[in-house]
């Protein structure tokens, strides 16, 4: 029998503008634990905006998103550190250490923030 489990990310009409262009608009989805996701489509079609919203790199517009089952309070400081301390995000070509490799551009932040040491 399966078990019912609640998604650990929920996002509820997510919508983003830039330069008076709507590059998201009412984007809804649930994603459970260990799932594998990938995310494609054309160049220009939103999908490093989405990923940055996720992790409030950008605010939304509009919409909700649920970290666990609980909606993320983006006027929060201290509510946004404890986020992204949970949810990492790593973009080709976007804030990468040039020196380090791929492996240990994930890892740093892992060994910075979380205190791992492998």
């Amino acid at each position: 029998m399966n078990e019912q489990t609640s998604p650990v990310l929920s996002v509820r009409g997510l919508g983003k503008v830039l330069g008076g262009r709507q590059i998201l608009e009412d984007i809804s989805f649930d994603l459970e634990l260990g799932a594998v996701t990938v995310l494609i489509g054309p160049s220009g079609g939103g999908k490093s905006t989405l990923l940055q919203c996720l992790n409030y790199l950008l605010a939304p517009d509009t919409g909700t998103i649920l970290l666990e089952g609980t909606p993320i309070n983006a006027k929060n400081p201290r509510e946004l550190s404890l986020l992204r301390q949970q949810v990492g995000m790593i973009f080709q070509d976007f804030n990468l250490f040039d020196h380090l490799s791929a492996e240990e551009n994930v890892a740093i932040a892992l060994r910075k923030v979380k205190g791992y040491t492998q």
